[in-house]
């Protein structure tokens, strides 16, 4: 909860970054997941889970995940705080 850019080097396989229930952020508070490296493609892609998702909520824009497929790509991500995350931004 003290950070907001995350980031993350995906040379040589899939990376995984899971997030708890919503609800355990501030409405608002946002977090970037960036690929440093830019080795980000394919096969060495960056995956955002809704860890604790289920079909009450704690989704992503409605989804259970989010990738960025491409090298240096980004996603922000925010929190309304009770249930849901919801991208705000992508590069």
């Amino acid at each position: 909860t003290t950070h907001d850019l995350m980031g993350i080097v995906t040379t040589g396989s899939a990376i995984t970054a899971s997030l708890p229930a919503a609800s355990s952020f501030d409405p608002g508070q946002r977090f970037t997941f960036k690929d440093v490296s830019g080795s980000c493609s394919g096969s060495n892609h960056i995956v955002i889970s809704a860890s604790a998702y289920s079909s009450a909520g704690n989704r992503i824009d409605g989804q259970g995940i989010v990738k960025i497929q491409t090298g240096y790509g980004a996603v922000t991500i925010a929190s309304d705080g009770v249930s849901s995350y919801y991208i705000v931004g992508t590069n």
